[in-house]
């Protein structure tokens, strides 16, 4: 198992998406960085973002929206997305790279997106 410690500085200097906004940061000690983990609909991660698209923003714990930049570490929760108007994206089966598929903080694997939707903000995930 590979768990490395994580300052409470580094978290609360990343930007928090309203869904995983009841997330105690104080009881978040260290990161899970496993590759064989196979992660769940509702596990919370750290992720940095590494390509922007669509959303245009990520919609923090108080409603407000937030531009992203590549760079930007956010806290998002992993979760099925299904809007025949925009994406359909499923929770990965690894670690791997994702997409932020939802402005509220849903953090996914695109399956496929409406031809008049543009590309999603690609996330690199740190932590599980």
């Amino acid at each position: 198992m590979n768990i490395s410690p994580i300052s409470q500085e580094r978290l609360l200097n990343a930007k928090i998406a309203y869904t995983p906004r009841n997330l105690r940061l104080a009881s978040v000690t260290a990161l899970w960085q496993e590759e064989d983990v196979i992660p769940n609909t509702g596990d919370m991660l750290l992720a940095k973002v590494t390509k922007t698209g669509c959303p245009n923003g990520l919609e923090l714990t108080h409603g407000r929206c937030s531009a992203l930049l590549i760079g930007d570490e956010i806290i998002v929760c992993y979760g099925n997305h299904y809007a025949p108007d925009q994406f359909e994206a499923e929770v990965p089966q690894d670690l791997g790279l994702c997409n932020l598929v939802a402005s509220g903080g849903i953090a996914a694997r695109m399956n496929h997106r409406h031809a008049n939707v543009a590309a999603t903000h690609i996330l690199n995930l740190l932590a599980y």
